[in-house]
């Protein structure tokens, strides 16, 4: 297997607000960032989240540390309203892809042969995990706008710490950042910017002082542009 050294640059400016990070973005020629972060506990919050959620761009919710709430899971699942979902307690574990294959299987077993239908292996997982068992992980991906309602009702009933992968227009970006004030860091074009750091980095395929000036000199460019 090839190995891929990536080498990391950083730029000396620090960016702090939200709207400085997302005119520095458009400064590089970007329409849309990917936001990753927050990990949060907070209701308010976890409702900001999700609302920021583009049915229509790469989007994953990931959830940990709270306990199942069994009724709002399954209004979740029934739904078929998302790509995949994936959830691990303490006790079992479900996957769903709505559309081909659900597996629900015990902790510490290899899992059944054969996927179940919708209905089966939500029912086979709840046996498996009562209400109240601790959630472990879990994460959900191509969500509807429709199901975003209940992915909420799930998340806080179950009171878990929950982060999110977003793919967003600047604006939506720079408005989710403002409302939601956990650590967190913005992605697109080759540069990253963490937050509340303020860092402006990014990682090169190339090493070199000539393509780390490079790599400056366009941050630089479009920070004059912002």
């Amino acid at each position: 297997m090839r190995t891929v050294t990536l080498f990391p640059v950083e730029h000396p400016t620090r960016l702090n607000e939200p709207a400085q990070i997302a005119a520095l973005y458009r400064g590089l020629g970007q329409a849309r960032v990917s936001l990753r972060g927050f990990h949060t506990t907070d209701q308010t919050e976890i409702e900001r989240l999700v609302a920021a959620i583009d049915p229509l761009h790469e989007h994953t919710c990931t959830f940990a540390d709270g306990r199942l709430a069994p009724t709002e899971l399954e209004a979740l699942v029934r739904t078929e309203g998302y790509g995949y979902l994936d959830l691990r307690t303490e006790t079992a574990v479900l996957r769903v892809w709505p559309a081909s294959n659900t597996w629900s299987y015990a902790v510490g077993t290899k899992g059944p042969a054969e996927s179940w239908s919708l209905a089966e292996g939500l029912a086979r997982f709840q046996e498996q995990a009562p209400d109240g068992a601790g959630i472990i992980r879990g994460f959900v991906n191509r969500l509807d706008e429709s199901t975003k309602l209940a992915l909420l009702a799930f998340l806080l009933a179950c009171r878990v710490r929950v982060d999110v992968v977003l793919d967003l227009e600047l604006e939506a970006a720079a408005d989710l950042a403002s409302r939601v004030r956990r650590h967190h860091d913005w992605q697109g074009g080759g540069v990253l910017v963490d937050q509340p750091s303020g860092k402006v980095h990014g990682f090169l395929m190339k090493g070199g002082a000539e393509a780390m000036a490079e790599w400056r000199a366009r941050v630089t460019r479009a920070l004059e542009h912002a």
